[in-house]
């Protein structure tokens, strides 16, 4: 639905799309395998990955009606 939603009409860039698609690969992996190993940099490259995902989301988010305000709102009540 990201992809059809937000990738395909050009709103989000497609790389965004397809480190989606490689995080859940490795997620199912690590969930399913017990051989899957990851190093601590490969852990922190998906963790650094992850926080420019959602600094892009959130500028999508922002460009696009939501205020700041509301971000952190929705940010507390997780």
């Amino acid at each position: 639905m990201f992809g059809l939603h937000l990738v395909k009409p050009g709103d989000i860039e497609p790389k965004w799309s397809a480190y989606l698609v490689e995080s859940l690969d490795d997620r199912l992996a690590a969930d399913y395998d017990v051989e899957t190993f990851f190093s601590n940099e490969e852990a922190r490259s998906e963790c650094r990955r992850t926080r420019e995902f959602l600094g892009r989301v959130k500028r999508y988010l922002l460009k696009n009606g939501l205020k700041e305000a509301e971000l952190r709102k929705g940010h507390r009540e997780q």
